[in-house]
């Protein structure tokens, strides 16, 4: 009897079973790299014992590549990632190679489906910004197995592939030390469900440097849904509504930023004078809005070079070497604060 599709057994259900690395199942089954024998024959047990069958991924070839490179990524309708693709091409077509470009829209299932297709076609390599921070891991790990692939901003749990990103750490730590400078006593946070890697680190980093920096913040005050502007127009609204306004507040993206720097206008608020606001990613809109937005620059060329190059260097590099690339971010101090 066929299991029913929401009881497909995973790669990481076999990686569990067989206490290993997603990474490591994936050699094994794909008999690519070096596994150790014992290694070897737990997860092939586990994954007879399990049911384990490989998906469409398994279809895709390892040769005749094209010149082409797939780029994956969560929603072009933000300027930060459609930025990103721009340099991104730009610096491929350098070494003749070309770009198809292709929206998740944040669904893990559309991710799969887009990086499947582009597997069939044959691309040398695959760019991708994982929709979900778990449920993107089979994907990845599939994926890595049958071509090279390299993680940009966002990035699975597991160290399964390359990443290139910027340093969220250090970048929030920018930030709230740019509001302790300004004499801000409390701050909040406008940002994403913590299902992508970059709004949890984000998060994590922002409430970590106010309490190093004696900067008081309220879970009130911690505001996470969508990654648009819409969202962040709402979420002022719940925030003004409350009666209990910080004094400053950091937005995980320039999208979010700039709906609510029109939800504090609408509220009557001046922008710095009663509360600061600051994005991140410095898309061309951050220098275009009023007040001008302060945020976190993304070294976009950067990015896109050192992707290029984990590509370019995937098969000098042993097997089981995952790099992880983290970028300086820099912040650019406007009229936002």
């Amino acid at each position: 009897m066929r299991a029913k599709a929401e009881h497909r057994v995973l790669i990481s259900d076999v990686a569990k079973a067989s206490n290993v690395s997603i990474a490591t199942v994936s050699r094994v089954l794909t008999q690519t790299g070096r596994v150790n024998q014992e290694k070897r024959e737990r997860v092939l047990s586990a994954a007879k014992a399990l049911g384990y069958k490989r998906n469409p991924f398994a279809s895709a070839l390892r040769s005749r590549r094209t010149d082409t490179v797939g780029m994956v990524m969560p929603t072009l309708e933000n300027p930060f990632f459609s930025s990103l693709a721009k340099y991104f091409e730009k610096v491929i077509s350098v070494d003749g190679f070309n770009l198809v470009l292709c929206s998740s829209e944040g669904d893990p299932t559309v991710e799969h489906d887009k990086v499947v297709s582009l597997l069939n076609h044959e691309v040398s390599g695959i760019v991708i910004s994982p929709a979900d921070i778990e449920k993107s891991t089979e994907t990845i790990s599939q994926a890595s197995a049958q071509a090279m692939v390299v993680q940009v901003d966002q990035r699975v749990s597991s160290p399964i592939s390359n990443w290139v990103g910027i340093n969220d750490d250090l970048a929030m730590k920018l930030i709230v030390s740019h509001f302790r400078s300004r004499g801000f006593k409390t701050a909040g946070f406008i940002g994403t469900q913590a299902t992508d890697s970059s709004a949890a680190d984000r998060l994590s980093a922002f409430k970590k440097h106010c309490q190093a920096e004696g900067i008081i913040t309220k879970q009130s005050w911690i505001q996470l849904g969508e990654h648009n502007m819409e969202w962040g127009q709402a979420a002022i609204e719940k925030i003004v509504s409350s009666g209990d306004i910080p004094r400053a507040l950091a937005c995980s993206s320039d999208m979010i930023a700039l709906g609510a720097l029109n939800a504090i206008r609408t509220a009557g608020l001046n922008v710095p004078e009663e509360i600061a606001i600051s994005g991140f990613d410095d898309t061309a809109f951050a220098k275009v809005a009023r007040p001008s937005l302060t945020t976190i620059h993304q070294p976009y060329s950067e990015i896109a070079s050192e992707t290029w190059h984990l590509l370019h260097s995937h098969d000098s590099r042993p097997s089981n070497a995952v790099a992880k690339i983290l970028l300086t971010p820099r912040l650019v101090v406007r009229s936002s604060t």
